[in-house]
């Protein structure tokens, strides 16, 4: 059995993710809605559709727009990340929530730079990794200059402060580096750098180091720090096989705290049990696979990579996700690709797929011309045979014709 085309199976795989956040959007926010004073129990789910309509064209969009253009378009878009990331931490600019300056905007309308700066810095490290790293390269040539921006992107990120967002671009920048040919020692070795900075910035802010001490045992902190998280286990632990159905549990009783957007997974795993996590799990695992498929039949090196940058994001978010939600990980505030409530997150994924959707169109084009031409071939190959036998066998009749005349008359000149 042939597997499903990737440009096929991405559009099917987003549609049905997209359909399934906003649906529990909607089974999760009501009470929450009333709550905030949003004066309609239908708030979340309304922005919700709206921004899924919006990143619908985003898809459509980033699909319509060549690879190649936005190659040429990388500097713009990465200084214009690094811009609104310098803005949002200007007074006047910055919006701040629970403590963090993340999003620009007024009213009700915002947008989140970090999230742009996802999108900015995939296309962008893709193509310099494309043109610096290699197997046959120093890797100092790509090491250098990708580890210096990801440091001033990374900073202005942390400023924020947000070490969720930066551990997804850290994590999308040493997926390319390795995939782009860099020695893995070199990789690992900046890794564990980085791995130490980390560490030292969870546990410099009073709130981290709470968060990173009691994700490691959520119930001696039920009250406190770990109060998320153990609301998160007791949420995936009462949903048992099918959950306790749509608008139901504790989590949808405002127990458990970003339960649509940080803690969605949770959510879903009361209200439709292991087989609703699991079929979620499964699309995004679906289209992690997909995703690779994408990159390996990339027609070129920044096509691929850029698939790659692609498919670590939309897998690197996934695990942290879910892994904070299982309390496996500590809470980083990333969200769940697609299902979480936030229309920045949410349009930057699916412009972000929209690029893979198109580099899959490129890469299946490639494959069907070269099995053409290989088809062309072949036929051309079996013509000139079949042309060849036939002229031979025109060649063969004529010889054996002039002999039998020669048979003849010296039959007859015997005869005489």
């Amino acid at each position: 059995m042939k597997a499903i085309p990737p440009s096929r199976a991405l559009p099917l795989c987003v549609v049905m993710l997209l359909a399934g956040g906003v649906i529990m959007s909607l089974a999760s926010s009501p009470y929450m809605a009333v709550v905030l004073d949003h004066h309609s129990v239908w708030y979340f789910f309304l922005r919700q559709s709206a921004w899924s309509v919006l990143g619908i064209v985003a898809f459509l969009v980033a699909a319509w727009v060549k690879t190649e253009r936005l190659r040429k378009l990388r500097y713009v878009l990465f200084v214009g990340a690094i811009g609104l990331l310098v803005m949002v931490l200007l007074p006047g600019f910055g919006k701040s929530m629970s403590g963090s300056a993340r999003w620009i905007g007024t009213g009700s309308i915002s947008i989140q730079p970090s999230e742009v700066m996802k999108l900015a810095w995939v296309i962008f490290a893709a193509d310099l990794t494309a043109r610096r790293a290699g197997s046959d390269r120093p890797a100092k040539e790509a090491l250098f200059p990708v580890v210096g921006l990801l440091t001033l992107t990374g900073g202005l990120i942390m400023l924020q402060p947000d070490l969720g967002t930066t551990m997804v671009i850290v994590g999308i920048t040493f997926v390319l580096l390795l995939g782009s040919g860099v020695r893995g020692r070199a990789v690992a070795g900046t890794a564990a750098g980085f791995m130490a900075a980390g560490a030292v910035l969870a546990v410099a802010a009073p709130y981290r180091r709470e968060r990173l001490l009691s994700f490691l045992h959520p119930f001696s902190h039920a009250q406190t720090a770990g109060y998320q998280v153990a609301q998160s286990l007791i949420s995936l632990g009462t949903g048992h096989t099918v959950g306790v159905g749509f608008g139901q549990g504790t989590a949808y009783w405002g127990f458990l705290p970003q339960a649509n957007t940080d803690f969605i997974f949770s959510t879903i795993g009361q209200q439709t049990g292991i087989v609703g996590a699991l079929v979620v799990l499964g699309l995004l695992a679906f289209l992690t696979w997909t995703g690779f498929r994408v990159a390996q039949a990339a027609p070129n090196r920044f096509e691929a990579l850029l698939a790659l940058g692609i498919t670590a994001w939309i897998g690197g978010e996934t695990i942290l996700n879910i892994g904070t939600s299982l309390g496996v990980l500590p809470v980083t505030g990333v969200p769940l690709p697609l299902i979480s409530y936030g229309g920045s997150a949410l349009v930057a994924t699916m412009a972000g797929l929209g690029i893979l959707y198109d580099i899959a169109v490129h890469g299946e084009r490639g494959l069907r011309t070269v099995a053409d031409g290989g088809s062309g071939r072949t036929r051309a190959g079996a013509a000139a045979k079949g042309t060849g036998r036939a002229d031979s066998g025109a060649r063969s009749g004529t010889r054996r014709k002039a002999a039998y005349a020669r048979s003849g008359a010296a039959v007859a000149g015997g005869s005489g």
